[in-house]
């Protein structure tokens, strides 16, 4: 990127942070990216993907008499 001052090194450390948390499964939470900004990195034939999280507000009804 045009801001980092050491651009070789940025990228070996971002290559290296992706293949962390792909290899390890840890969520991101990250800003500036699709809704809901959280989910998982997949790495995929040289390349890093985004996964983002199954999120709904939609909740289940409670089940007949539950007194909630």
């Amino acid at each position: 990127m045009t801001y980092d001052t050491d651009g070789a090194g940025a990228e070996a450390r971002r290559e290296a942070l992706f293949s962390q948390a792909a290899r390890t499964g840890a969520w991101i939470a990250a800003a500036h990216i699709s809704f809901p900004g959280l989910g998982h990195i997949r790495a995929e034939d040289g390349r890093f993907g985004w996964v983002p999280a199954n999120y709904t507000t939609v909740l289940p009804a409670p089940p007949p008499g539950d007194a909630r």
